[in-house]
């Protein structure tokens, strides 16, 4: 038996409102990591994937 699984059986029961908390830190947790990778990616002057950035400036002027 793990330490991981011996944890879990100490724990006290959760509910759907500890499951929906958890989750929602997984995704929290996911996303800064995510934006932190844009960001070190914008800083490299890395180009957006799959299309140019002329071509995404003047879609946004059309669209102003």
């Amino acid at each position: 038996m793990s330490i991981t699984s011996q944890g879990k059986k100490n724990a006290k029961p959760r509910n759907k409102w500890d499951e929906a908390i958890a989750d929602a830190k997984r995704r929290t947790k996911g996303r800064k990591f995510t934006i932190e990778v844009f960001k070190q990616r914008k800083k490299k002057g890395e180009p957006w994937p799959g299309g140019s950035a002329k071509r995404n400036t003047a879609n946004e002027k059309a669209a102003a």
